[in-house]
């Protein structure tokens, strides 16, 4: 094992980092502390100052910031100390898995217990309450139907006051029996008069244990009604709540008006409990409803204390172990008439109680209880059953996980020799022998990265090599500009750009684009730069030569002639160098490489650029007006065919012109909405920028496609090379014409 492998795994989890960052203290955490000091000197304080007169005020101050500050603290270290202790216990799986297990499988059933519950205390309670109002209804309506048959009686009557009050008397006795405790008392006026409401009642029922308000006149609220009925009350007495009916009745020019009074007591609460089994207690309550709810306030009722012995038989029924549940009803005040929710009654609630409502006291009830016992013990069987269940699984999955943290911890020092033990064929079985697969995996991995950082350390010594191979100075010449640049997609290009000037004034540059990315496209594209300079200098060679023979016959000092020699359009240089780079490229490469190349001679002097484009992309002219025209002559592409023939063209690049070569990473560069940036774009970008220099041309380029990309990593190689005509020099002097030197000859 290599050295460099041996101390990734001396060093591989050392948790200095972690704690270099844990052991700093947080902002919040240094502000708390101060905090929890300030409440306690602002305690101190409060409790100091108040002892001197001057600073009482100052003392209570102190006090209330001393409570927001403790209580904020308290909230921070108790939330802290809790999250603490959390993670204390729930650090192990199993403690983890048990917690859930409580909430998934206990809170839900505990939750529905507890909705069962309160779902059969509302049901329950409602329907006895609702009973209790029924049983109430039942004596108003009996209480009506005999009031308005004695008031028709009593209209008809024309016996003497003694016949009159015995045949009352034996009315309300007749009617104890369906009206227990039930009153009577009664007006006899002619001539349509009404003295209810002015004067005592005439006639009384029964003469004895009857209570004042039966003695008295009508209240005035009950005038110029003939009939009226309902659940009434006297406020700040003794009595008892009643149902009361008044009704008037005329026959003959003789009107009668009863005043009907049935006292809910003793006796209707018996027979209620005898009707319904429901155990009332005489209450007397305040019932207020508004936005926060309904509020009931009251005690019990001082009938009680006149009934020892009902009060003990009800106790020793209900056990004093109930819950006590008010009846609301409408009950009207006797004295103004005034309607208020009120609660007379309560009755007991148990179980039991509960039980007999909803299932009923019968047979049939019995074998209903019967059932859902035998459900209950079953569903407790249940719960044990999953509870073991549960208990098992939890193992079976903790050791698992447990084998696991032992074998990731020996693997965090290095012993990738370690393996978990396989206790199970199930899906945690299979993630053991997964984790023994990958600790067995883990040190041919490291091994294979320690490989790649190598090849990555190949690739930017490559990168480095590459970089010699672009041009390192711009060429020097009189009328133009030119700037150059080539971006790699990955860290080595197959792009390719160079510029050579052959001779004073005369400069041959092309941009190359080789099939594919990355190594093989950089080998190829060194092929490219080693054929483009071969050819290159065969042709500087050439108008050496060329030069020599020039000025040796006194036709041309310098270079001059041998520039415009060379540059001819009927020379064919520039597409004999196209040529010969293919058939090195189509000897040198495979069938399935291949390289785009635009391939140009400029000369300074004239302005006069001679291309070949082997299948790339046309390259740009843009003339001071603003129209364009796009460079596209020439043939196929390089190293595909060796019979490949290419044709020469001429361009004019005026003064102010801009020549713009590009590879297709330029142009093809995708915004991150999926628009291509396209030729057309990047002509417009040139035309409206076409005043910039050369170099700053190029800056603005590469700013507008990083733009148009959103910063994105780039897909393909962008690569560049910019001409900007300038000025033009004046020709030399006294050289013979253009068409002669075309005649020409070396030698």
């Amino acid at each position: 094992m290599s050295a460099a492998l041996r101390r990734r795994k001396l060093t591989w989890g050392h948790p200095s980092a972690d704690l270099t960052a844990s052991s700093r203290p947080s902002l919040l955490r240094r502000i708390m502390a101060r905090v929890a000091v300030g409440g306690v000197l602002l305690a101190v304080l409060a409790a100091i100052l108040p002892g001197y007169g001057a600073l009482r005020d100052a003392g209570e101050v102190a006090a209330a910031l001393a409570a927001v500050f403790i209580t904020t603290s308290v909230f921070y270290y108790g939330f802290r100390i809790l999250r603490w202790i959390a993670r204390r216990l729930l650090w192990r799986v199993r403690r983890r898995l048990m917690i859930t297990y409580l909430f998934v499988g206990v809170t839900p059933i505990l939750l529905l217990g507890l909705f069962g519950v309160l779902s059969a205390f509302t049901g329950s309670s409602q329907a006895m309450a609702r009973i209790a109002a029924v049983q109430i209804m039942m004596v108003e309506k009996a209480a009506g139907a005999s009031a308005r048959d004695i008031a028709g009686e009593l209209a008809g009557l024309t016996g003497d006051t003694a016949t009159t009050q015995a045949w009352v008397e034996q009315r309300i006795a007749q009617m104890q029996g369906s009206l227990p405790g039930s009153r009577l008392a009664a007006w006899i006026t002619t001539s349509g008069g009404d003295s209810s409401h002015s004067s005592s009642p005439q006639f009384v029922a029964p003469t004895r244990a009857v209570s004042p308000v039966l003695r008295e006149a009508l209240p005035g609220w009950l005038r110029g009604r003939s009939e009226w009925s309902g659940l009434t009350y006297i406020p700040d007495t003794t009595e008892i709540p009643s149902v009361r009916v008044v009704v008037r009745a005329d026959t003959g020019g003789r009107s009668a008006v009863v005043h009907l009074e049935v006292p809910l007591g003793e006796a209707w609460i018996e027979r209620v409990r005898q009707v319904s089994d429901i155990r009332l207690y005489p209450w007397r309550g305040e019932v207020e409803a508004n936005e926060q709810g309904i509020t009931i306030r009251g005690e019990a009722d001082p009938s009680i204390a006149r009934s020892p012995e009902m009060h003990e038989k009800q106790t020793r029924d209900s056990g004093e172990s109930g819950i006590r549940y008010p009846v609301i009803l409408n009950a009207t005040e006797w004295i103004n008439g005034a309607t208020h929710p009120k609660s007379h009654f309560v009755f007991g609630w148990t179980w039991a109680d509960a039980t007999r409502q909803i299932l009923g006291s019968g047979e049939f009830g019995r074998v209903l209880r019967i059932g859902f016992n035998a459900i209950g013990i079953s569903f407790v069987v249940l719960e044990i059953v999953a509870l073991l269940a549960a208990i098992w699984m939890t193992r079976a999955v903790t050791g698992t996980v447990h084998e696991l943290h032992q074998a990731t911890e020996l693997i965090r020092r290095g012993e990738f020799s370690h393996r978990a033990r396989v206790k199970s064929h199930d899906q945690l079985g299979e993630l053991a022998t997964a984790f023994n697969h990958m600790s067995a995996n883990i040190e041919l991995l490291l091994e294979e990265r320690v490989e790649r950082e190598k090849l990555e350390r190949e690739v930017e010594i490559a990168a480095e090599v590459q970089a010699q191979l672009f041009p390192r100075e711009v060429p020097h010449i009189q009328t133009g500009e030119v700037a150059a640049e080539c971006r790699a997609a990955r860290g080595v290009a197959g792009d390719y750009y160079d510029y050579v000037l052959i001779s004073p004034g005369l400069m041959v540059f092309g941009l190359g684009d080789v099939s594919g990315k990355g190594i093989s496209a950089s080998l190829v594209m060194s092929n490219l730069q080693a054929s483009f300079r071969a050819q290159t200098t065969l042709l500087s060679n050439g108008a050496s030569a060329f030069a020599s023979l020039s000025a040796a016959g006194g036709t041309d000092p310098g270079f001059s002639l041998a520039g415009r020699r060379v540059s001819d359009a009927r020379d064919g240089a520039v597409a004999r160098m196209a040529a010969s780079i293919n058939e090195q490229l189509c000897g040198s490469t495979d069938a399935n490489r291949f390289a785009t190349l635009f391939l140009a001679l400029y000369d300074d002097q004239t302005g006069v650029l001679r291309y070949t484009n082997a299948g790339h992309n046309s390259a740009i002219l843009v003339q001071p007006d603003g129209s364009t025209e796009q460079l596209s002559r020439g043939g196929t592409i390089l190293g595909a065919f060796d019979f490949a023939e290419y044709e020469e063209a001429r361009a004019t690049v005026t003064p102010g012109a801009v020549l713009v070569v590009f590879s297709d990473g330029i142009s093809e560069v995708w915004s991150p909405d999926g628009l291509e940036y396209g030729e057309e774009r990047l002509s417009s970008f040139i035309v409206n920028h076409r005043d910039l220099s050369a170099e700053a041309l190029r800056s603005a380029i590469f700013q507008e496609i990083d733009a148009w990309s959103g910063g994105r990593e780039r897909n393909d190689d962008q690569t560049i090379v910019i001409l900007k005509s300038c000025v033009r020099p004046t020709p030399p002097v006294g050289g013979p014409p253009q068409e002669e030197l075309l005649q020409e000859s070396p030698g």
